[in-house]
């Protein structure tokens, strides 16, 4: 009987507890009591936050992570105002040219430096934020222009052993010699009176000359397309075409119109007999100058002898001419012949 006595409270309490599940079910069924929806609004919200938290960290690093690639990428980029003021050059062997980096704000000269790829080919002499490029043999060499912080700017330099030929709107050019004769002519438009530093060279020039009691004067300097059409056209008139080709040029070939070229003191024969002309002869290319259309290079030159003529080359070139008694035809290698 003791056992029986037992058993009875285990099976009431039993059917409690199974009650108390059923009550449970019944009440997930037909919604939560105040408190035990509390704690489950508690749970989600809880984990809505974790959610929101881990988001913003993500974006957090995510922004940063932008940010320093960006930095990263402006270290790697040309800042705004970091340009070469030449990208492209052409030299011949034993020339020079300069090439100057524009530096952005706050940079200064002391943070660029200048590098070659090919010193067999070009040679850098840096001053700051200026190269000069020495060409040293024939072939190709990129100039860099780096600056502290990775930026960098290219100019690509081709070093021949011939002529370096420009055309620069319609203006030929040969190691930097502005070039026309019959075979190469100017734009109409082109020129607009004497250069400035071929006509400050000749009054330095005739100042020595006159301590030496030679008068120098210029009696044609420039001429425009329009004013050489004219006169062209009145020697044609006079003498015919064949023989004013020997003396005139046709419009747009005539040296007048380069502002480099001057006649001195007479446009005569007989100019060639004074001291004037001599002492021009011997003395001009100290100043730049060459007689252009020198006696004995008429086949050459397509011109006669013309001791008044004298065109402006600078002093480098003059001098080499004169030393050997070339004609820019011989020296570049071009022939000065009209088409038709």
């Amino acid at each position: 009987m003791r056992g029986d006595i037992i058993k009875i409270p285990e099976m009431i309490y039993y059917i409690l507890m199974a009650a108390a599940s059923l009550s449970i079910v019944i009440f997930s069924g037909c919604g939560k009591t105040a408190a035990y929806d509390e704690s489950i609004v508690s749970s989600e919200v809880n984990v809505q936050n974790m959610d929101k938290d881990n988001s913003a960290v993500t974006n957090n690093k995510k922004v940063m992570s932008d940010q320093l690639n960006m930095r990263e990428v402006n270290l790697k980029t040309e800042p705004e105002g970091f340009e070469l003021s030449k990208t492209d050059i052409r030299l011949r062997v034993g020339k020079q040219a300069v090439i100057r980096a524009r530096l952005p704000e706050g940079i200064d000269r002391k943070q660029i430096v200048f590098i070659s790829d090919n010193i067999s080919t070009a040679e850098i002499v840096q001053s700051g934020e200026t190269a000069l490029i020495k060409a040293v043999g024939e072939g190709t060499a990129v100039i860099t222009a780096r600056l502290n912080n990775g930026a960098e700017q290219k100019c690509t330099v081709v070093v021949t052993d011939k002529p370096v030929v420009e055309v620069i709107d319609g203006v030929t050019y040969m190691d930097g010699i502005l070039i026309v004769n019959k075979s190469y002519a100017l734009p109409e438009s082109f020129g607009k009176g004497l250069n400035k530093t071929a006509e400050k060279a000749f009054y330095e020039m005739a100042e020595d000359a006159e301590k030496e009691n030679i008068s120098l004067r210029i009696v044609s300097g420039f001429r425009s397309y329009k004013k050489q059409s004219e006169l062209y056209e009145g020697y044609c008139n006079e003498r015919g075409q064949e023989k004013a080709d020997t003396f005139s040029a046709r419009p747009g070939h005539s040296e007048h119109q380069t502002g480099l070229a001057m006649d001195v003191n007479s446009v005569y024969d007989s100019f060639a007999y004074t001291r004037e002309a001599k002492w021009l002869a011997e003395n001009c290319h100290r100043y730049g100058f060459i007689i252009r259309y020198p006696e004995g290079k008429e086949d050459i030159t397509g011109y006669k002898y013309e001791s008044w003529h004298i065109r402006y080359v600078g002093k480098e070139l003059a001098e080499k001419l004169t030393a050997k008694n070339l004609t820019l035809e011989e020296y570049f290698g071009i022939d000065s012949k009209y088409s038709d």
